[in-house]
């Protein structure tokens, strides 16, 4: 391990037993999970935190690995799930996500993509509306006027239409499904056109990213101008959900971190992207472990076992002060010369 890695894992652990002192002696257990590749793809958490936790503080770590389940995204279903999953990451979607602790899991978007199912059916407006349909007739206890109302609406679309939420929300659907049922429309047509629902060509896509900043942010403004209700954040959350290894989005936790090691306010995404990367292949380390090390440090949010440290503003800070204060000598190559950095670091 570089002596740079060494750091950022001391410092989390270290802070993690800060943050949380009774669970102090899972520290390097927790970190260890999230950096687990296996563990890379999106989570699908248990409503009861407590149990994890309780495994956790009984050292009972076998156990606790055991409670975390995550989607299949080397098939389509797992990737098509992620996608809608991702959708619902969207924020004022609380009509969709009632009664649901984790709104991405609402059964009432996901019960049509549970098991099995024909996704070229849903390529179809009658399959598709056919599916949620279903759905009400089989638990129509999840299901309000307003819910029922929505999805009829949506079978009057036609065309073109079926992909616009604003045409939506005209007719009188409910905000949240006129969001989300066009952008599930958007997502399965994109799937089809681009990939033939063949989850092995997304996966060789993902390949080809490979340690490329401008094919990975390439590939995120695709997604994006098919599956307009994502916007650019979301479309980078969804391709960097499917857990590919080599895969990372630009965020405010890479772009902050990079900044922090050059002593800068700020770098550009693109070149914290590339810098990214670049660190990658001189530790022999995976862009996606780096990108979970920054953002553990970061944000204080250990997902997996849903710990989030109280005060994440304070967690921040000191992680940029802490990367601001590392001596570049630690790693002879930590640095990028200015002028890969952008103009505020080449003046």
């Amino acid at each position: 391990m570089t002596p740079l890695l060494n750091k950022l894992e001391t410092y989390i652990t270290e802070a993690f037993s800060e943050a949380f002192p009774d669970l102090a002696d899972a520290a390097s257990f927790v970190l260890q999970t999230h950096l687990t590749p296996e563990n890379y793809a999106m989570a699908m958490l248990s409503n009861d935190a407590s149990v994890a936790h309780a495994k956790l503080k009984s050292a009972d770590y076998a156990s606790a690995t055991q409670t975390l389940v995550f989607e299949k995204t080397d098939t389509m279903r797992g990737i098509i799930r992620v996608m809608v999953r991702t959708l619902l990451r969207r924020k004022r979607l609380s009509h969709l996500g009632r009664d649901s602790q984790d709104q991405t899991l609402t059964p009432r978007v996901l019960l049509p993509f549970e098991g099995e199912f024909n996704y070229w059916d849903l390529l179809d407006s009658t399959g598709f509306i056919r599916s949620w349909q279903q759905a009400i007739e089989q638990h129509p206890k999840l299901y309000d006027e307003q819910d029922k109302a929505s999805i009829d609406l949506f079978s009057t679309l036609k065309g073109g239409q079926l992909s616009s939420s604003l045409i939506a929300r005209h007719i009188g659907m409910h905000s949240d499904w006129a969001t989300v049922l066009p952008g599930v429309f958007n997502g399965l047509r994109f799937l089809h056109d681009e990939y033939q629902f063949d989850a092995n060509r997304l996966w060789r896509d993902l390949d080809r990213c490979g340690q490329d900043a401008s094919r990975c942010l390439n590939m995120i403004k695709k997604v994006q101008n098919h599956i307009h209700q994502f916007g650019i954040e979301l479309a980078g959350s969804f391709l960097s959900d499917l857990g590919h290894e080599r895969f990372v989005k630009p965020a405010p936790h890479i772009t902050h971190s990079i900044a922090a090691l050059h002593k800068l306010k700020v770098v550009p995404q693109r070149q914290a992207l590339e810098h990214l990367y670049q660190l990658s292949a001189v530790f022999g380390v995976s862009p996606q472990t780096l990108d979970r090390l920054f953002y553990l440090g970061y944000s204080g949010n250990f997902y997996l076992f849903q710990l989030q440290s109280q005060n994440a503003r304070h967690y921040q800070v000191r992680f940029l002060q802490q990367l601001n204060q590392l001596d570049s000598r630690l790693d002879s190559k930590l640095l990028l010369p200015a002028s890969a950095l952008g103009d505020e670091a080449a003046s």
